[in-house]
């Protein structure tokens, strides 16, 4: 059994695991979960063990974000972030900006990074 605890720890109720090692800033909240296996596109594959929660802006905080450490970029699922949320998302062959629906203010921007 695992429990999410804020601020990047995570440990078993027996305390055999401590997430504090991998500590990441942006991770709010986090928990282990069943594998995840991804495809990137350069054809290599990572795992993913853990999800949180990440906090980018004060009206912008994106749940079950997959964690993986000693990887730089956050991947985000398109459609399940539109679905869970009330943005919209603008893209461009660079950039995609974050709109939220209510105020129709745009409330963040993100740039492509190596083809990422």
């Amino acid at each position: 059994p695992w429990n999410m605890l804020s601020k990047n720890k995570l440990k078993s109720i027996d305390g055999r695991i401590d997430m504090s090692e991998h500590h990441d800033p942006l991770f709010e909240a986090w928990e282990r979960i069943k594998p995840v296996f991804i495809k990137l596109p350069d054809n290599s594959s990572i795992t993913a063990e853990y999800a949180g929660t990440i906090q980018f802006y004060n009206n912008l905080t994106i749940y079950n974000v997959l964690y993986i450490p000693n990887f730089v970029f956050k991947l985000i699922f398109v459609p399940k972030l539109i679905s869970d949320s009330n943005f919209t998302l603008v893209f461009s062959h660079k950039s995609c900006q974050i709109q939220d629906n209510t105020t129709f203010k745009m409330i963040g921007q993100v740039d492509m990074h190596e083809g990422l």
